[in-house]
């Protein structure tokens, strides 16, 4: 995870890239793309170098806690590894949405509850 600065500085870079644009139809699609998740909604993540590939939606975002303890904080909605693609950030981009409690317990019928801490 990083510094809510830093997800502060990605997203100022975001709207530096995005807006304005000069009408191009290819970026325009990328900006409804983005746009229909909006960032605000999203975990700030700067992955390792290694990132998520196609096929790797829905897994989790961990974070240790302590020694031994794991928890999930997010899952991953979309990544991208193409280093000129103008979405990216050096090439490495992943976002993450954050699990919503409420929705998980209703869909799984009570079975599945998020644990407070």
């Amino acid at each position: 995870m990083i510094s809510k600065q830093k997800c502060s500085e990605l997203s100022i870079e975001y709207e530096k890239v995005f807006t304005p644009y000069d009408g191009n139809p290819e970026v325009e699609s990328i900006i409804n793309a983005f746009d229909a998740y909006s960032i605000k909604s999203n975990i700030c993540v700067v992955p390792e170098k290694s990132i998520g590939e196609p096929g790797d939606s829905g897994g989790p975002l961990m974070s240790k806690v302590g020694k031994n303890n794991w928890v999930q904080l997010g899952v991953l909605t979309k990544g991208d590894c193409r280093p000129k693609n103008p979405t990216s950030t050096e090439g490495l981009f992943a976002q993450y949405a954050p699990i919503d409690c409420e929705w998980l317990a209703e869909a799984t019928d009570g079975e599945v509850k998020c644990q407070t801490w």
